[in-house]
């Protein structure tokens, strides 16, 4: 018992040293050990399970992993752990994100359990063909990489639903995703495509799509067939070179975003609308918009309105027609009172107004009983209206940076005890208000 003892710290020193011949070693022993060695040791052997795939130790932990995580390994070391990853029947997510390597080794396509694959900016120029042999994936994330293309042979993934290929180097869909019969959700944010023609959308792979991201590309034109998406329900365009739409989009969707396309703004915006009649999340947020688009009343479903980072000097009737929104984000505008309008807008959970020229706040606010979160900051104000005590659901109020005296500041307080309220000014001394980030709770 004491010779195990003394075996057990020894190699506890030599796997906590900070020489990594001297760890190695620890490890070599451990897998000599024929004894074994005790449970202290097997906590610091698993702070690195690639050693100990390599090695062949803690093989019963290794097993009841649900996940693992390898974090700097080269394209070599993995290759030589693939054999052991390979025999971890339960495994259901392999994560080799932020290493470094420009492909993978052939030896992927021994990896027929894992369920989801992430590979985030490991600097991938290309994937193997034997990526296709991954028979039970579901969700494979490749977002960060150096891809151009995809092996023709992923098209085998028939249980794939899920694919990130944001920030890669397409400058085309792939045509092979509309032949995964099983996919929901295709990323393509931030890329190079100035065209999804090639995109076919026809294939019944597509057919079953729900989400597709193709913001912050090149992209100028739609092609008609995205109207055949009949699952659609969340499409993200937004900062395009988008100029028009096309005629019918899904009758389906649920989501939209379009921020930071004000050519498409500008001309056709308003006359989509009303065909939007399903849309729950519409996101008009930096398009130089100055009035608030006609008959937006008519989407009567809709929950979330991004208005942000505009031109807005007031709010609209049609506004009022808005009658189950939740979530209001009129954040870097240029309004100087809030309309008594907003009081028709009873459902409203999240009301942004940070960064306007509001120097007045109606005293309608209190009729937005159902108000968790108000955000008034970088304005003009110099009080509220007393009605801002019937904002009893009221869990956050930022009001920082604008002239309230502190004796203001004490009788909000008093009128919403149980709100935080913070409202930090750069030229007052006192540290008892401190500024928050506000909580965007408009969806992306």
């Amino acid at each position: 018992m004491n010779r195990l003892k003394k075996n057990n710290k020894k190699i506890l020193q030599l796997l906590n040293s900070k020489n990594k011949e001297n760890v190695e070693l620890g490890y070599q022993l451990c897998k000599g050990a024929a004894k074994g060695y005790d449970e202290e040791v097997a906590l610091v052997l698993r702070k690195d399970l690639f050693k100990c795939l390599i090695f062949g130790l803690e093989t019963k932990y290794l097993e009841s992993l649900r996940t693992i995580h390898l974090a700097g390994i080269s394209g070599k070391q993995l290759e030589a752990a693939m054999p052991a990853i390979a025999s971890l029947h339960n495994l259901y997510e392999l994560d080799l994100s932020f290493n470094s390597f420009f492909t993978l080794p052939k030896q992927i396509g021994s990896l027929r359990n894992i369920k989801k694959l992430s590979l985030m900016e490991v600097g991938l120029m290309e994937l193997p063909k034997e990526i296709g042999k991954m028979a039970q994936l579901r969700q494979l994330d490749l977002h960060g990489n150096n891809l151009q293309t995809l092996p023709p042979n992923m098209v085998c993934l028939e249980k794939l639903h899920k694919i990130d290929l944001s920030r890669n180097h397409f400058q085309y869909v792939p045509y092979l995703l509309s032949e995964l019969k099983n996919i929901r959700v295709i990323n393509l944010r931030e890329n190079f495509l100035t065209s999804i023609t090639a995109f076919a959308l026809a294939k019944p792979g597509t057919r079953n799509l729900k989400i597709l991201d193709l913001s912050s590309n090149s992209i100028d034109k739609l092609p008609t067939g995205i109207a055949t998406l009949g699952n659609l329900r969340k499409l993200y365009l937004g900062d395009n070179n988008l100029q028009e739409l096309p005629t019918k989009l899904p009758t389906n969707l649920e989501v939209l975003g379009l921020g930071k396309t004000p050519k498409l703004f500008h001309q056709y915006i308003s006359k989509y609308i009303k065909c939007l009649h399903n849309l729950k999340a519409l996101e008009l947020g930096s398009n130089s918009i100055t009035k608030i688009p006609e008959k937006i009343g008519v989407i009567k479903a809709l929950v979330a309105l991004d208005l942000s980072n505009n031109q807005l000097v007031s709010l609209s009737k049609d506004i009022r027609q808005l009658e189950v929104l939740m979530l209001l984000d009129l954040s870097s505008n240029d309004l100087s009172t809030l309309a008594s309008e907003i009081k028709y807008l009873k459902r409203l959970k999240s009301l942004n107004l940070q960064n306007n020229k509001l120097s007045k706040v109606s005293r309608e606010i209190g009729k937005l009983v159902e108000l968790e979160r108000l955000d008034l900051q970088e304005n003009q104000l110099k009080r509220l209206p007393s009605q801002i005590k019937n904002l009893k659901k009221l869990k956050v109020l930022k009001l920082d940076n604008n002239p309230l005296a502190a004796s203001s500041i004490r009788k909000i307080k008093k009128l919403l005890p149980h709100c935080e309220v913070t409202a930090s000014w750069p030229d007052r001394p006192d540290k008892l208000f401190q500024k928050q980030d506000f909580i965007d709770d408009i969806p992306t």
